[in-house]
């Protein structure tokens, strides 16, 4: 199966949505890259590749930002599901929980 612009398009779209609300968690509390770096030992130009949605994060990635955040990163993690989440189907209504996907 090929992968068509728009798929791609659509991928990048929902990478960026979701390390954008990383990216504003982070700087509510207020945590500049470079303290970032200091702290997690990821490099700085990582961090904001990744928190820039130029680059995919990783589940390692959400959880040393969920540990920096002080939340849980399966909760994080389904924030971010939740935010690009566009299946709409009776399983959520009927169970009373999210649709989320799986990971992209």
């Amino acid at each position: 199966m090929a992968i068509t612009r728009s798929s791609q398009e659509s991928a990048e779209n929902t990478q960026s949505v979701r390390a954008k609300y990383l990216d504003d968690c982070l700087k509510a509390e207020r945590w500049s890259y470079r303290l970032l770096e200091t702290r997690t030992g990821i490099a700085k130009s990582t961090v904001a590749s990744r928190l820039k949605g130029e680059t995919a994060l990783t589940f390692g990635d959400i959880e040393v930002f969920a540990q920096v955040l002080n939340r849980d990163p399966v909760e994080l993690f389904g924030t971010m599901l939740r935010l690009t989440d566009t299946k709409k189907g009776p399983a959520s209504e009927e169970t009373g929980r999210p649709n989320i996907r799986p990971i992209d």
